[in-house]
């Protein structure tokens, strides 16, 4: 579904005019998730659950732009994509392990103060690098290889 809006809507707008509102809009949603998660029990599960279908939406917008911006290069820039997608992975894996072994759940009084500060460093970890994400493609829209192979279609003085 994603895809095909970005083929329809993909024409009017660069690549940073895409990405910049959905990584802050990710991180947002990022932020937000614990939160929720303090609500009242039926309430907390429904809203969560209709973040996170936005965020599903955010997500599969911000990969759908990602690999076109990849695409547009040569083929080796697409390798790395891929790449940075499992050391991805693998960072939020190794990071989660790191929250739950820091904040310990073995004392009964303490276990929910942990768990969601667990979650809490988790998810703040998570939002500082989608506004980071955010910040270098500000920073990357600005690069010259960016524009002469990414963005010349909108930006024609480059040429």
């Amino acid at each position: 579904m994603s895809q095909v809006v970005l083929v329809i809507l993909g024409k009017r707008f660069n690549y940073t005019q895409r990405l910049v509102p959905l990584f802050i809009a990710a991180g947002i949603i990022i932020f937000a998730i614990p939160f929720l998660c303090l609500l009242s029990s039926p309430t907390n599960f429904v809203l969560v659950l209709l973040i996170l279908l936005i965020f599903g939406a955010v997500s599969g917008f911000i990969q759908g732009t990602v690999y076109s911006m990849a695409a547009g290069v040569s083929l080796s820039y697409m390798g790395i994509v891929f790449l940075g997608n499992g050391v991805c992975g693998i960072f939020c894996n190794a990071l989660r392990a790191i929250t739950l072994l820091s904040f310990p759940t073995n004392d009964p009084d303490t276990k929910n103060k942990n768990i969601f500060l667990s979650a809490l460093v988790f998810f703040l970890v998570a939002t500082v690098w989608m506004f980071l994400c955010c910040f270098l493609q500000i920073i990357l829209s600005k690069n010259v290889f960016y524009i002469y192979y990414l963005d010349w279609q909108k930006n024609p003085k480059y040429l």
